[in-house]
């Protein structure tokens, strides 16, 4: 039951879907359904709600069919098939609740199929003129200017442009012109949209030279477009982004533009934008080849992370920060080189006041473990190698490779600054674990983050191994491979112990 499509379904839940879920379960909705059946169906959700949040271990043992069924059917045998049937009920029924309330929520779709009726009937023209106009006013005041809107914008003239061709006695004529200009955008709108995020894949690149001869070329050629509807300017921007071609001035015109027209855009929409701008200055990162390079690289994501991740929000999943995105922000900040603009002091100062203000913010179940493996990141640069073993003690870490790793690391790291070469094996030796278990396992990692951690453990290996620090040219020759050798976690940590 664990990997069954219902699982799969609920885990995407909030806890506002949950409630919303057991209101429509009671609701005239389901009235159809026989009494006994509706208590069971109501059973189930709250028995789900209780304990698929709370998963993270692929096999749960309180989600096993029948475990499951002893809470449905205290007094009766287990039966595959008919809890198969009562596992199938739920999943139609919650997929019922959601169609019903992704129709709820669009008010403009179903004043647009009351306008299409309007519009076909021959005494009910004052009725159309008012829901027309009141449906233009909606769109025009509500802030978001995505696929939805131009969609909703082509309809309603399609409507118009059909309800005065049916009713010929009217002085006004279809205007045809404006239909097909709201199509148009639409479909630029659309086209964006797929060009932006396939823009990489393989199988497409032959459409998408195809679109770019097409309508990258006529919206580059016709700025007025653009100009008039910012959203689409927006996308326009981000798929020119991704390219390597593009120069940094063109990164600063993308976030500036983020920065004022992101409020146009769905928050999930915004996230993507949003990442972009990230995914762009973290491949200047990592193809920085000077110091120079590579902290003004760093610089264009702490901007990114500041303006339009945390000033905006873009960052967020309902108020929350992911594990991930929280490590990052804390990495970059450290790993930026100090200079006339960047000091010591300013960069504990940016931590603490990041940490601190986002203890509650943090989308995981084991939220404090978290939070201080982050602390520990700060408190091994501030040199407190003893607070940061403190921190890291005894961690009930959530099933995330990448915190299990720095974890790991961080202990190893403070292990070696204080010399404590008795319990420095099993730190390498736990490392190594971990490390041999997400590749086992197939844990999805990039192939660069594999490389870097792999790089690490090895060359450690070879620095503390006891022959090395008793023939200089060696460590000359183990610290020129190092600065050579590109992935690499903690290179400056690894050259600095070595010399």
């Amino acid at each position: 039951m664990n990997q069954s499509q219902l699982i799969r379904l609920i885990k995407t839940f909030n806890s506002e879907q949950w409630e919303e879920l057991l209101l429509y379960v009671k609701s005239p909705y389901c009235v159809h359904m026989q009494k006994n059946t509706l208590e069971r169906r109501v059973k189930f959700i709250k028995y789900l709600r209780s304990h698929v949040p709370k998963t993270v271990e692929p096999n749960n043992p309180k989600l096993n069919k029948r475990v499951v069924w002893r809470q449905l059917f205290p007094r009766k045998n287990y039966q595959d098939g008919r809890m198969r049937q009562e596992m199938n009920g739920l999943k139609q029924l919650i997929e019922q609740y959601i169609i019903h309330s992704r129709n709820q929520k669009n008010d403009i779709e179903k004043q647009l199929i009351l306008l299409d009726y309007y519009a076909n009937q021959p005494n009910l023209h004052k009725d159309f003129d008012a829901l027309f106009l009141s449906i233009k006013t909606a769109l025009n005041n509500t802030p978001y200017r995505d696929a939805a809107w131009f969609r909703h914008q082509f309809n309603l003239e399609y409507i118009k442009s059909l309800y005065l061709s049916l009713n010929t006695y009217q002085k006004e004529e279809p205007n045809i012109k404006q239909m097909d200009r709201q199509f148009d955008l639409y479909y630029f709108f659309i086209k964006m949209t797929h060009a932006c995020l396939f823009k990489n894949h393989p199988a497409l690149r032959n459409d998408l030279q195809t679109f770019q001869g097409s309508v990258l070329d006529y919206l580059d050629q016709n700025p007025i477009i653009t100009e008039a509807n910012p959203s689409l300017a927006v996308l326009l921007q981000a798929y020119h982004l991704s390219s390597d071609t593009v120069n940094p001035s063109f990164f600063y015109n993308y976030v500036a533009l983020l920065n004022e027209h992101i409020g146009l855009f769905e928050p999930i929409d915004q996230k993507n934008l949003y990442q972009y701008a990230v995914n762009y200055a973290v491949r200047k990162v990592n193809r920085a080849k000077t110091k120079v390079e590579h902290n003004e690289s760093r610089k264009m994501l702490h901007e990114v992370y500041q303006m339009i991740g945390i000033g905006k929000g873009a960052i967020y999943i309902d108020g929350k920060i992911m594990p991930g995105d929280m490590r990052n922000i804390v990495l970059n900040i450290l790993a930026m080189n100090t200079d006339e603009t960047i000091s010591t002091s300013w960069k504990i100062e940016a931590l603490n006041h990041f940490l601190n203000g986002h203890k509650d913010k943090i989308h995981a179940l084991q939220s404090e473990a978290i939070y201080k493996v982050n602390l520990a990141l700060l408190a091994f640069y501030q040199k407190n190698f003893k607070q940061c073993l403190l921190l890291i003690d005894n961690l009930n870490l959530p099933p995330i490779i990448a915190y299990i790793l720095e974890k790991r690391r961080l202990e190893i790291k403070c292990l070696v600054q204080l010399e404590a070469i008795d319990e420095l094996d099993r730190a390498i030796n736990s490392f190594d674990q971990a490390l041999r278990r997400a590749l086992v396992d197939r844990v999805p990692v990039s192939k660069r983050y594999q490389e870097k951690n792999i790089n690490f453990l090895n060359f450690l290996k070879r620095i503390l191994h006891t022959s090395t620090f008793q023939n200089d040219k060696r460590i000359q020759m183990l610290c020129q491979e190092i600065q050579q050798t590109p992935n690499v976690a903690t290179k400056d940590w690894l050259l600095t112990i070595l010399k």
